[in-house]
């Protein structure tokens, strides 16, 4: 979504030389435009929303050689998930992941977006972990902050969802939200950002992906039109799609990739060598 969050949801991206799969089932008829946040049953079940990233032995074709990752951080324990009803908490989870990196980053962020919907109701976890920037230019270990429950409702008029959900530990936190159901291109899980050139000579190169090709798969996008600048979010299916955002100052872009079966994050995000076909190389570890 370069969206419109209300809260603070989701991080404005980096800065340098310049500012910088299967649709969900339909949901239920609509309720009025702007429904209000429902309340959640006392007696629904207490299930609580799944962490993110329990690991899946299996790894997609196309990650033959490996690659550095790191695995994702589990739930905060200072985050309290809310109980959910039943139908909530078995719905698919949709995820949208954010990684913002870069050279002249010194924090490191990385955010997990996981959405479940069922008729009119919807449930969302954030999860948020940052790194400093290690020997050798690396990105340090990561640490999680707490996890933040949005409880509210998604609702559907054609492709587009309108999400309105509160913070279930800070009612003043809401994000209203308008999102569509659509198709994005996204680039392998092992794609990495690269000059547009072979040049050099001129700042703020957004980059493009190497390898460049890229898949188109079933999204939830979420962007608020009058506010193209904020963050970019889209929901897949799980394990879900990522925007990586690389600031290495005159080369400062971003895109979509997919993301690897067992959901570890991949830390590989720029080209070392220029001049060397249409393989990423790897870096050396520090």
């Amino acid at each position: 979504m370069r969206l419109l969050l209300v809260a603070p949801l989701l991080l404005l991206l980096g800065t340098g030389c310049a500012e910088r799969g299967q649709p969900a089932p339909p949901a239920e008829p609509n309720s009025p435009a702007n429904p209000a946040v429902p309340t959640i049953p006392a007696d629904a079940a207490a299930a609580s929303v799944d962490a993110v990233g329990s690991v899946d032995a299996a790894t997609l074709a196309d990650e033959a050689e490996p690659i550095r990752t790191d695995p994702v951080k589990p739930l905060d324990p200072r985050g309290v998930p809310p109980p959910l009803p039943t139908e909530l908490s078995a719905a698919p989870q949709w995820i949208g992941r954010t990684f913002d990196t870069g050279l002249i980053t010194f924090t490191h962020i990385y955010e997990i977006h996981t959405l479940r919907r069922h008729g009119l109701q919807a449930a969302l976890t954030i999860q948020r972990q940052i790194a400093g920037t290690g020997g050798g230019l690396s990105i340090g270990p990561w640490s999680a902050e707490p996890t933040k429950y949005y409880l509210g409702t998604a609702a559907q008029q054609g492709n587009v969802v309108t999400l309105a959900l509160a913070n279930v530990e800070d009612p003043t936190d809401r994000i209203n939200l308008p999102c569509k159901l659509t198709k994005l291109a996204a680039a392998r899980n092992d794609a990495v950002r690269r000059n547009s050139s072979s040049t050099l000579e001129n700042c703020g190169d957004e980059g493009r992906w190497h390898p460049a090709v890229t898949k188109r798969i079933d999204v939830l996008h979420c962007r608020a039109d009058e506010n193209p600048s904020a963050p970019h979010l889209a929901f897949a299916p799980s394990p879900g799609i990522e925007w990586l955002f690389v600031n290495d100052d005159c080369l400062q872009g971003g895109g979509w990739r997919q993301v690897r079966a067992d959901h570890a994050i991949v830390l590989e995000v720029r080209h070392r060598n220029p001049d060397a076909g249409d393989k990423p190389s790897k870096p050396s570890k520090p």
